[in-house]
């Protein structure tokens, strides 16, 4: 799993396969940006995950709920097709912010 750092745009950009393997890699990596930026919505750049297991999905959806709690949202975006396509069935609409990728980008 490649976790990038928060970009300028205070942007954390995940890639590669997400799983439990790399779930506490995530976690951390998702806490340290909240605790430098807890009045935000976290915004997740996603293009470049090639899949996501139960376990980054539970942690993701766990991420979510507390955000909502304190007032903000889990924004992921650039979302490759397969992904949006999982996201956006059952209850995980209702848990985050899904962007498509823009035309050209």
């Amino acid at each position: 799993m490649g976790a990038g750092g928060p970009q300028p745009t205070d942007l954390i950009t995940l890639s590669g396969h997400l799983d439990g393997r790399c779930s506490t890699e995530v976690r951390d990596l998702i806490n340290g940006h909240l605790a430098r930026h807890c009045d935000e919505d976290l915004r997740l750049d996603m293009s470049e995950v090639e899949s996501v297991d139960l376990t980054v999905l539970r942690l993701l959806a766990a991420i979510a709920v507390r955000l909502r709690r304190d007032g903000h949202r889990l924004v992921l975006l650039r979302c490759q097709t397969p992904l949006r396509r999982v996201l956006t069935h059952g209850v995980l609409p209702r848990l985050f912010v899904v962007q498509r990728i823009p035309p050209g980008g």
